[in-house]
């Protein structure tokens, strides 16, 4: 069991190194990977982690900048039962010869072994899939940011987004921010025409 454990971990590590370039290999004609979030407060940039957890959507997770779930997902093939299906149905010599050699059952046991299809479940389910960019996600993260700081009295902020292509197929996101100036509260006071009431309140404040 170790040793083919140790097996998987290195054919996924080799893959990774041959392949780990290409990080949009899953990403559909048309559309972009988003690589990056930076969101612009006042002209700063801030990294504050509450503000970030506002995003609706957040790039693929890295390690030192590398995108090794990422990496690892873009291993997998897709759709592994229709290529396994395939494969004999542009050669059914081989499949004949399969079939005299195990059963029919057994070939099509063979498509869902570990090594036909588990594996890029296993590939599926360890990695993590492509973050597309999109824009519906990005207006709402907008309205949340917006309201984020709507209820810490920033009652004229306003936001908006700058989508920027860094190459084929990959884009950033940039949200500028600006605040406002704070509504702060002054002073509070009190008028209660009732004097038995006015006197409890009195009371209950000093008790305070």
């Amino acid at each position: 069991m170790k040793n083919s454990i140790t097996k998987i971990s290195l054919f996924i590590l080799i893959g990774v190194i041959i392949f780990g370039c290409n990080a949009t290999k899953r990403v559909p004609n048309g559309k972009s990977l988003l690589t990056k979030n930076d969101i612009v407060v006042d002209g700063k940039k801030n990294n504050v982690e509450d503000v970030f957890n506002q995003l609706y959507q957040k790039q693929n997770s890295s390690i030192l900048g590398y995108r090794l779930r990422l990496n690892i997902y873009n291993l997998a093939k897709q759709k592994t039962d229709s290529i396994y299906r395939a494969k004999f149905a542009n050669n059914p010599k081989k499949y004949n010869r399969k079939v005299k050699w195990l059963s029919k059952k057994q070939v099509k046991r063979l498509g869902q072994s570990f090594w036909y299809s588990g594996i890029h479940n296993f590939l599926r389910k360890t990695g993590e899939a492509p973050v597309i960019l999109d824009t519906v996600s990005t207006k709402k993260s907008i309205k949340r940011l917006k309201w984020y700081y709507y209820r810490r009295g920033y009652f004229d902020v306003t936001a908006n987004y700058k989508i920027d292509s860094t190459s084929p197929k990959k884009v950033k996101l940039k949200y500028d921010i600006v605040t406002g100036k704070p509504y702060i509260i002054d002073s509070i006071e009190s008028f209660i025409s009732s004097k038995p009431l006015d006197s409890l309140y009195q009371l209950r404040k000093k008790i305070r």
